[in-house]
């Protein structure tokens, strides 16, 4: 892939070259090695970047770099500063490397550290796939977190008929002005809750008694505070 993306950087005028009938280099890697476009197109950023730094290419093909060490210095190395970044790259930790490239104005930190966080592509008109690439502290947390939610999602029903027209009405002469966006029983003390969208566009979750009296009003979707004297502020 570098071969071909080093061979065509820089060049708007290649679909020709293509041999197997590809559009362009985006067609030619997505069919050859299930690349998106935005990875395509970074790594054609490589390798224009690569044509003025000898030094640092040498290192990617002999190894001595990662791809993802190379990715990072050339966004700021220019053909006069390439020994210190190529030094740099050799040297520092990655997360290191990433703040010295942010300084030295290559793109901000926060977007270094989810480049590229999935893929999405589409399987049919109704179903995606979507693939996604995390540190695996990432994907433990994401993991408790939707376990999290389908044991609240079981121990939580949605209200319908005469009780859902009581909660609704409680949970707005709580909220005026607000619009329901839900109404369940709650597993979390109080048998039922609202969750309303205030005309400001904030979200807050009413608490509900068996009788369908407010008790208490908890800021987006739960976890909350009590509900204030005057329910209007809430």
């Amino acid at each position: 892939m570098y071969a071909c993306v080093r061979r065509y950087a820089g060049n708007a005028d290649f679909a020709d070259k293509l041999e197997g009938g590809y559009s362009d280099i985006y067609h030619a890697a997505r069919c050859h090695f299930a690349m998106s476009v935005r990875k395509t197109r970074e790594r054609l950023r490589v390798g224009r970047a690569l044509r003025d730094l000898p030094r640092i290419e040498k290192a990617f093909i002999d190894g001595a770099l990662s791809y993802s060490r190379v990715r990072e210095v050339t966004r700021v190395a220019t053909p006069e500063t390439e020994p210190q970044w190529l030094d740099l790259a050799r040297q520092l930790p990655m997360r290191t490397l990433e703040r010295r490239v942010a300084e030295a104005g290559g793109r901000p930190q926060q977007d270094a550290r989810t480049d590229e966080p999935a893929d999405v592509g589409w399987t049919s008109p109704e179903t995606l796939e979507v693939r996604l690439h995390l540190r695996a502290e990432t994907w433990a947390l994401l993991q408790r977190a939707m376990e999290g939610a389908r044991r609240l999602s079981e121990s939580e029903t949605l209200l319908s008929d005469g009780t859902a027209s009581k909660v609704k009405a409680a949970a707005l002469a709580a909220v005026p002005g607000g619009t329901i966006i839900r109404v369940e029983t709650d597993s979390a003390g109080s048998p039922y809750e609202a969750h309303v969208q205030k005309a400001d566009g904030t979200i807050v979750t009413v608490k509900i008694d068996g009788s369908f009296n407010v008790t208490r009003t908890e800021s987006g979707l739960g976890g909350g505070r009590p509900m204030s004297a005057d329910p209007t502020n809430a």
